[in-house]
């Protein structure tokens, strides 16, 4: 029964290893894109169908809501990390977050581990 259950909550589970020491070697700012692309176009089709009556009232609606949602969509910035192990393997991390976050030299990877899925983040080191 202890398994079964284990089973079942842990890929619901996100827990983090220990942080490993390494140095930064360069670190540049990237686009990580938009998270809700397309929603802007769907509420204004839904609100061109209430407030019109016709399929161009729905278009029109559409139209507007995407050119909207494009203008007010959620941009997220992130960086790609470029690091150094202490054994000399290198390795790149994009994450989301700021470039004044980070400096180069001495710093910490976390390992993520969520279910089955790892991901690495370089922990800031500039406060």
């Amino acid at each position: 029964m202890k398994r079964i259950l284990l089973s079942l909550l842990l890929p619901l589970v996100t827990f983090s290893a220990l942080a490993e020491p390494v140095n930064i070697t360069s670190v540049d700012h990237i686009n990580l894109g938009s998270r809700h692309a397309g929603s802007g176009a769907m509420i204004g089709g839904v609100a061109g169908a209430v407030a019109g009556d016709s399929w161009g009232d729905i278009a029109i609606g559409a139209l507007g809501g995407a050119i909207i949602g494009d203008v007010v969509s959620d941009h997220r910035q992130g960086v790609k990390i470029s690091i150094e192990h202490a054994d000399g393997r290198q390795r790149v991390v994009v994450q989301q977050g700021d470039m004044k976050q980070f400096r180069l030299g001495e710093a910490e990877l976390e390992e993520i581990h969520h279910g089955a899925d790892i991901k690495f983040e370089v922990r800031p080191n500039r406060s």
